[in-house]
């Protein structure tokens, strides 16, 4: 009898701390807007996926290439423009980068062949409190690659003055004998660490701009996709560039 209490009370006991550790996560998640993701028009182009994950982290996909475009600290705002006060929407805040990379964004490759035909973005859905992105890159010969992106705030220590922003890419379907590779872009980093891949890259540019200030970088590269298990990109970006890479180049 005595044991079987004292398997009901550590049953119970695991049950409330798997209860807390799952109240503990989701409090982490904290979505600054409801609806925190959605499709509308910005900045003048149609259509863009806008996913607000953090106070300090807003990014928007281009559906036309499947690709990031924006990364920002702030918000989304809407004006009225004369003479029919047509509803304009426009990022407001602090832009971390203009992220829109080479098109297409997207290259699927057999020997060295370019296979895409088109891409698509096929859903996003809110998935244990995570956006998911579903691409669909159709191939020559009816072939076709399917890739769910996740997209998530990140940052470095609890220091908000950076925002970081992990995507983490699986490929669900492919084809055995392809190479399967995003092309990215990204601006006014301040150190080339900054800019973190799990995987192999190919195709890389780095630049620096040098300023009273300091140093900055700005990267291009091909992050080749593992068919076998999840790739993930980590960049950062700081809210406070000039004292940040002062007191970089300082150290």
């Amino acid at each position: 009898m005595n044991e079987l209490r004292r398997a009901l009370v550590m049953g119970l006991m695991g049950g409330l701390i798997w209860m807390n550790t799952l109240q503990a996560q989701d409090e982490l998640i904290q979505r600054p807007i409801n609806p925190w993701m959605y499709q509308t028009e910005l900045d003048g182009l149609p259509d863009q996926l806008i996913v607000a994950l953090n106070i300090n982290l807003f990014i928007s996909y281009d559906p036309a290439n499947c690709g990031l475009d924006q990364a920002w600290r702030g918000r989304i705002v809407t004006e009225y423009k004369a003479p029919d006060s047509t509803k304009v929407h426009k990022v407001a805040g602090f832009p971390f980068a203009n992220a829109v990379g080479q098109d297409p964004v997207w290259h699927v490759r057999r020997k060295g062949k370019e296979l895409v035909q088109s891409v698509k973005l096929v859903e996003y859905v809110e998935r244990e409190l995570h956006a998911v992105l579903v691409y669909e890159l159709a191939l020559e010969g009816g072939e076709k690659v399917v890739i769910e992106e996740m997209p998530e705030f990140v940052t470095r220590k609890k220091n908000f003055d950076w925002s970081g922003l992990e995507r983490t890419f699986t490929v669900k379907e492919a084809p055995e004998d392809v190479q399967i590779s995003l092309a990215v872009s990204f601006k006014d980093l301040l150190l080339k660490s900054d800019f973190k891949f799990s995987g192999k890259t190919q195709r890389v540019k780095k630049l620096k701009s040098f300023y009273d200030f300091g140093t900055l970088y700005d990267i291009e590269a091909e992050l080749i996709m593992d068919a076998a298990k999840p790739s993930i990109l980590r960049t950062f970006w700081s809210v406070n560039i000039e004292a940040e890479a002062a007191k970089r180049n300082q150290g």
